[in-house]
């Protein structure tokens, strides 16, 4: 069991000013983790999250909404503290193949989709405190008790590009996102809080 805080945002069109700030950061948006996950349609629910990702199965609770985060100011994000379980897939699994195979992506009684494919390229970096209290950006996971996860990533979801924006800490207060946006960097980067919403969220809105 892992628990973190959360806030992501959601946007059709490439943010320019976002990956500029992103780079200066230390990120690089050319060479990225590109996958397919299958996430499980819920709705109308938007705290819980399945989803089958590289053979693991992923499932995660929304435990609080903590609100609305100003992080700028053009900069706000609904934050949202979760649980997530992971574990791993029997890779011979019937079912299993039958979903990333896209053979069991729908409810045999209605159009819905029952399982929606994401393709993914991800680029990542991390911040995190050293001894004296200094703020690191590395591209290597955190190792402490407490670490920032960045993310930007380009999605691709009923045949339609997206762009996504994320910030993932643990830990507590010991680091919070504040500490990245506090940058001039940041400065002509925006993003609304009717863009912020979590994965299930932004699946359940496309329909």
């Amino acid at each position: 069991m892992f628990r973190t805080d959360e806030i992501r945002w959601f946007f059709k069109k490439e943010s320019w000013s976002l990956l500029k700030a992103f780079h200066a950061m230390g990120g690089d948006s050319a060479n990225g983790d590109s996958r397919t996950d299958h996430y499980l349609y819920l709705p109308p629910r938007d705290d819980i999250g399945v989803k089958i990702r590289e053979g693991q199965v992923e499932i995660k609770h929304r435990v609080k909404i903590n609100g609305k985060k100003n992080l700028s100011r053009q900069i706000s994000g609904l934050s949202e503290s979760w649980i997530k379980w992971s574990f791993s897939a029997d890779p011979g699994d019937p079912l299993l193949n039958e979903i990333v195979k896209g053979e069991s992506y729908r409810f045999e009684s209605t159009e819905d989709p029952c399982w929606i494919p994401v393709l993914k390229t991800r680029y990542l970096i991390f911040a995190q405190k050293d001894e004296k209290g200094e703020l690191h950006i590395t591209h290597s996971e955190p190792l402490g008790d407490s670490g920032l996860q960045i993310e930007y990533s380009r999605i691709r979801v009923h045949e339609e590009d997206w762009f996504s924006f994320a910030l993932e800490w643990f830990g507590g207060s010991e680091l919070q996102p504040s500490v990245i946006f506090n940058k001039q960097i940041f400065n002509e980067v925006s993003l609304p809080l009717e863009e912020s919403m979590g994965y299930s969220a932004f699946l359940n809105r496309l329909g």
